[in-house]
Formats: C-alpha cells, structure tokens, sequence
C-alpha cells in the first residue's frame, strides 16, 4: 500500500495551487487509493475532504477538493444533535456520515479512517473579581464552572456560572461576568438627551432623570451621568459632561435641579446631528468617558428630526452604544415613531409615554438597565 502510494506522487506532475488525492464512492480505503488520482482543486478550493458514508454494513468513501469553510460547516453540521438525539457522525449507527477536512499538500492521501474532526471551543479564562475551572480546558464536553470570589459580587447573567463547550466549537452560555447587585450598582456610563418643545417638558424631564439616577450609586465605581439638551444644536449651556462633578450623587442632581430651560425658536430639529456629536465629540476620555464601561443613552425628543437618524444610530449601536428612546403617544407625525422606532435597534428599548406625567416607563428603564452589566467582549 505505501509503495503504491509512493508511485502516485513520484508520477504525478507538480504544479501550482493546492493538491488533493480523490476519488468517487469507493467501497473502501483501499479502492479509494487504487482507483483514485491526485487533482490539482481550483483557486477557491483550500481544502481537502474526506467523507466516509455508512449506508448498512457497506462503506463508501469519497475524497475531493473542497471550499474550507463549506468542508468545516459540513463537519460540524454532522455533531449538531437533533431532537431526536441523532448524531450524523457516529460511527455506531448503520447510517453515518462522517467529514474530515485538511488544508495542506495532500494531506488527504494516506488511508486512515475518517471519525469526525475535534472543534475545541475558544478558552475560557478567568473573569475579573472570580475564577473559573474547566473539567477539560476547552475541548468538546468540557464544563466550565465560574465563581465569584470578592464579597458583594455577584455570576451575571444568574444562568450562567456553568458552560459547556459543544462538539462545534461552541459554548453553550455567554460567557458571565462578577458584578454587584444593580441597582444600586451601574456600570454604564449614560447620557440623557433630551429635545423639549417647552420649559414645562424640560422640568418634566429634569424630575425624571432625578427618579432614574436615585435608583443608583453615582461614582468611578458605578454610574457616570451626563445631560444634554438639543433643537436644531446641541446647546452647550445645558451640557453635563461625565467630568463635571466628583463621586458624589448629591452634586449631580443639584446641577441637573439648576439647569435652565433653552428657547429654541427652530422648528429644524436635528436629533441625527445630536448623535454624531454624541459619537464624535462627546465619548472622549477628555469629557471623562471610561473605556472600561459602556455607554447609555436614554433620549426623548417631542418633535420629528429633519435629518437623518438611523445611519448615526446604527455607528453608535456598532461601536457598542446602547441607546433608549422615551416616544410621546400624542404625536401625528408616522415618520416620528418610525425614527424613533430605528435609533433602538431593539424594540424593548422604545418606550411610549401615554401624558406628559407618565413615568410608568422608568421601571421598566431601570430594569433594562441593570440587564446585563457584563461588557460584549464578555460574552464570547
């Protein structure tokens, strides 16, 4: 067999671009090496595959090139159990299909057996404030136990303190995260933006940012809170910035009580331009912005926006902004729900205020708020 293996390549032209051995439902391996051949796979075929098919007792092989990414989907597609519990490559069934892929230089000659290939999922390391062991590192089957070790904190999400890697290379649960109980604890940095067509709707807003930011602690160690007031632009007598006041909630709120209404005569309300200023100007490390944290925006505007707010929306949700959009019920405008509907990405961040005293959304705001304190690199 190796000899003969060995007069295949030696007669066999080289030439340019991956090599595979093939052949087409051969009943065996070594049918497979006496009637197969050595081809050269096109420019988008980098990898070679080999199938091996139970139907029965009786065994069919086939080898040939292949696109890796379609080789690999079909390998870990035969590990994913369906409801029944079936397992396409299992080699105890009568019906089994069982693909292994390889990517160099006829790696696919030699005859040994095709079982499946291993997709280990990504390593879990330790998580800030806790720990995690792993009952086989991260290979399929492996169980990953997480743990809070310093007092106060707390496996988030609550389901996932357990993981197991899956036989395709993934995990079953988020990866958690250590955090303290929210509220009080908050580690976002978030920003209320507010739009007010009246002095009454900016006092309003006022006495809700105060009932939000009680629930929590104001700090370095918890929430950051900002204000920012618009019509057609921001207007910079109404900023707070993260930088402007110590780790002090008192302070905030004074400073929140204090801010003065702004006429804005302009019936051009630009809420798309307030977001580019938010994502350009705003999110700076020099206006105190913590790169640890995410970033929350909570906006309510009482008029339609003349420009464009999805495509600044979406930068925003993309750079890893979450944004929550408070909507009046008594608008006529469509186009004001349908953006308002856009800038959220996520439905359950809309909420619709019924009168200019509803404050039935907070609840809800708060809870949302405390979801998932757990940044998204965390949840790989």
């Amino acid at each position: 067999m190796k000899a003969f293996l060995l007069g295949i390549i030696l007669f066999t032209s080289v030439a340019a671009g991956l090599r595979c051995f093939t052949c087409d439902n051969a009943r065996s391996m070594f049918m497979c090496a006496f009637q197969g051949r050595i081809r050269t796979c096109h420019n988008n075929q980098d990898s070679c595959e080999t199938v091996v098919r139970r139907v029965g007792k009786r065994l069919v092989i086939i080898k040939r090139c292949k696109q890796k990414q379609a080789c690999v989907e079909n390998a870990k597609r035969q590990f994913a159990v369906s409801e029944f519990g079936f397992v396409e490559c299992n080699t105890d069934q009568s019906n089994a299909v069982c693909t292994c892929c390889c990517q160099t230089e006829l790696c696919n000659l030699q005859p040994h057996a095709c079982t499946g290939m291993i997709f280990p999922c990504q390593e879990r390391n330790a998580i800030e404030n806790g720990a995690v062991t792993c009952s086989a590192n991260n290979r399929p089957r492996s169980v990953c136990k997480f743990e809070c070790r310093n007092p106060g904190f707390f496996i988030r999400p609550v389901r996932s303190s357990e993981t197991t890697c899956r036989a395709t290379g993934e995990w079953d649960r988020p990866k958690p995260c250590c955090a303290r109980a929210c509220p009080p604890y908050l580690p976002n940095d978030i920003v209320f933006v507010r739009q007010a067509s009246t002095s009454e709707a900016w006092d309003e807003f006022k006495r809700r940012v105060v009932t939000i930011m009680g629930e929590f602690n104001v700090g370095s160690e918890s929430a950051l809170p900002g204000i920012i007031s618009y019509g057609e632009n921001v207007h910079q007598s109404t900023v707070i910035r993260f930088s402007d006041f110590p780790d002090d909630k008192t302070v905030f709120l004074q400073k929140v009580n204090g801010l003065e209404f702004t006429q804005d005569n302009s019936s051009n309300v630009r809420t798309g331009n307030v977001l580019k200023y938010l994502l350009e100007d705003y999110f700076t490390t020099a206006n105190g912005d913590r790169n640890s944290v995410r970033n929350v925006i909570v906006l309510q505007a009482d008029n339609a926006s003349s420009d464009d707010v999805s495509a600044p929306a979406d930068r925003l949700r993309k750079a890893g902004h979450k944004i929550f959009v408070i909507a009046t019920a008594n608008s006529s405008n469509p186009e004001y729900y349908n953006q308002a509907s856009a800038m959220v990405g996520d439905q359950k961040q809309l909420y619709i205020q019924q009168n200019p005293s509803d404050a039935t959304y907070i609840q809800d705001l708060v809870r949302e708020l405390c979801d998932d304190p757990c940044q998204p690199d965390s949840n790989l």
